[in-house]
This record gives structure tokens, C-alpha cells and sequence, in this order.
């Protein structure tokens, strides 16, 4: 090779191997980068796991609290009645102190609302059995009707030595039993459209006759608490086969 020759190669070899040294730099600081950002985003993912889990443990014993002092409230109501029961009455019930009891609610009213609603998904709750059970019709009719006798006196007599007026006398307990009630009409509505359906029932209007039911239901609910439809096993045996009569056959002969 001649000097001239070399002396030309020599700058471009140094060229060649000042990019390769400027590439691997760059790839030293590409993973750099990439290490730093993978560990911004552990931390970060790490922060956001944490916090979520902190919120989720605050909000379990938020609601733990709340409902604590639901039914802390319900058993002074049912021991004193709403209108005599005070915010401290509650409070001590609950065993968590005035200043607690006023965190998670303004006044009383407020509880009592909480308190009905809460007896009220209870009892529905208890009525959508029903629906899913796998009978005819009729029979399932019969069973909802007094299913929904027997969880409403069970629910009154929870709240109060059988005193129905816990869910008639109120403003509350009207506003609270608005929705609910148009809860339990879908449900009648739904077993006497099976029961078309099944050639059990002929019913040409099925919205009224769900209505009926649902409001004469609403009308029984004292006469049932107090025994007048059957105050024992066999009377009350005895009066559901009226009832049955009374629904399915009428009054009238034809």
C-alpha cells in the first residue's frame, strides 16, 4: 500500500469508527432512557396500586360505618318510635359518638329515609324469589300474594312490636314505597303474563288487573299483621283457599 493510499484510508477508518462509537452511545442511552422510563412507570403504576387500594379499604370502612349506624337507628325506632328518637339516642346505639354520627348524616330524617329504604329493598328482595320460581302461574300467584303478606308483617314486626304504622303514617315511608311499588306491579305483571301465556289466566287488561291486586294487597297488609285473615296454621289455611276462590272463580255464576 502506498502512503498516499494509506494516508487516504486512515480518516475514513476513523470516520467508520467514530460512528460506531457514536452508535453504541446512542444505544447506551436508549436503554438508559428505557430503563429510567420503565422505572418511572413502576412507580408510578406502584403509586396509583396503593392509592386505589387505600380509597377501596376507606370506602369498605365508610360503608361498614354507615350501615352500622342504619340499623342502630332502625332498632332505637323500633324501640322508641321515629318521632321520639334523638340524634344522641343513635349515637349512643351505635357506640361511635355524636361527631361520627353527624359525618355521614345532616339529621334524623335523613336516617329514617335510609332506615324504611333499606327494610324496603329487604322485603323486595324477598319478593323476587318468587318470580324465579319454576311454578305454574296460579300457583305462583298465590304464593306472591301471600309471600308478600307474610315478609311485610315479618319486616313491621322487626321494626316495632307489630306497629304497621312504621310504614303507613309517614311522609317518608310514601316517598320511599313510590318506587318500590311500581317494582312489585312489574312483578304481578310478569306472572299474569306467564299465566297467558301458560292459557292459565284470560285477561284482557293486564296493567289494571296488576294494579288491583297490588293496591288490594296494600289494603290487607293490617288486616294480615293482625290475624284477621288467619291466626293460626288451619285458619289461615282456610282463608288462603278463599282467597284462591275468590281470585281464580269470582262471585258470579255463569
Amino acid at each position: 500500500m502506498s502512503p498516499t493510499s494509506y494516508h487516504c484510508s486512515t480518516p475514513r477508518f476513523i470516520s467508520k469508527g467514530a460512528q460506531r462509537y457514536k452508535l453504541f452511545l446512542n444505544k447506551q442511552n436508549f436503554l438508559k432512557l428505557f430503563a429510567f422510563s420503565f422505572d418511572i412507570f413502576y412507580f408510578l403504576l406502584t403509586f396509583v396500586l396503593k392509592y386505589l387500594i387505600i380509597v377501596h379499604n376507606m370506602s369498605e370502612t365508610t360503608s361498614k360505618t354507615r350501615e352500622l349506624l342504619i340499623d342502630a337507628a332502625r332498632r332505637v325506632f323500633a324501640r322508641k318510635g321515629i318521632e321520639r328518637t334523638t340524634m344522641n339516642d343513635i349515637a349512643v346505639a351505635s357506640k361511635k359518638g355524636r361527631r361520627t354520627l353527624y359525618m355521614y348524616f345532616k339529621n334524623k330524617e335523613e336516617i329514617s329515609s335510609l332506615v324504611i329504604e333499606n327494610e324496603m329493598e329487604r322485603l323486595y328482595d324477598m319478593l323476587e324469589t318468587v318470580e324465579k320460581k319454576i311454578l305454574p302461574a296460579d300457583e305462583k300467584l298465590i304464593t306472591f300474594i301471600y309471600m308478600r303478606l307474610e315478609a311485610f308483617k315479618e319486616t313491621v314486626t322487626r321494626n316495632g312490636s307489630l306497629r304497621a304504622n312504621f310504614f303507613h303514617d309517614s311522609w317518608n315511608v310514601a316517598k320511599v314505597r313510590k318506587r318500590y311499588n311500581q317494582q312489585e306491579i312489574a312483578v304481578i305483571k310478569y306472572i299474569l303474563t306467564s299465566g297467558i301465556k301458560e292459557g292459565v289466566f284470560r285477561i284482557t287488561d293486564v296493567e289494571t288487573v296488576a294494579m288491583l291486586i297490588h293496591y288490594t294487597l296494600k289494603g290487607l297488609e293490617v288486616p294480615y299483621i293482625r290475624g284477621l285473615l288467619g291466626d293460626t296454621p288451619s285458619r289461615l289455611l282456610q282463608h288462603k283457599e278463599s282467597v284462591k276462590d275468590l281470585i281464580f272463580n269470582g262471585i258470579k255464576i255463569y
